[in-house]
């Protein structure tokens, strides 16, 4: 899942494609969202007890600032084990707002106030 969350914090489309499953892999990826990733949360994660057919799963946020309003992306990513790699199968995903003064300190963690720092880059 980190390596996911880097490949889209990199844009690294080629990536994002070869770890997703044949089965669910959409005809495009979006390539023009790209908001200003802050950090990943990982908040649960496990696999199935199932020799035959092994999955996991990972509950994650994903904090980032959009149109100079902090966001989170929340989602539950079912994975699939095949010849030793984890492949993305599918999630359910939620967007919220977080509400935040400019005068927080910025969620980035360097310090400043989130008004001098992330909303405005």
């Amino acid at each position: 899942m980190r390596a996911r969350y880097s490949a889209y914090v990199f844009n690294h489309l080629q990536f994002i494609r070869a770890s997703w499953d044949s089965s669910t892999l959409p005809l495009a990826i979006e390539s023009d969202h790209k908001p200003r990733w802050l950090f990943l949360e990982v908040l649960n994660a496990g696999t199935a007890v199932n020799t035959v057919d092994p999955s996991g799963f990972v509950h994650y946020r994903a904090h980032y600032v959009e149109n100079n309003q902090l966001c989170a992306l929340t989602e539950m990513a079912h994975f699939i084990l095949k010849q030793g790699l984890w492949y993305y199968l599918s999630g359910e995903v939620h967007h919220s707002r977080i509400p935040i003064s400019g005068k927080t300190k910025c969620p980035c963690g360097s310090g400043k106030k989130f008004k001098r720092c992330c909303a405005t880059r």
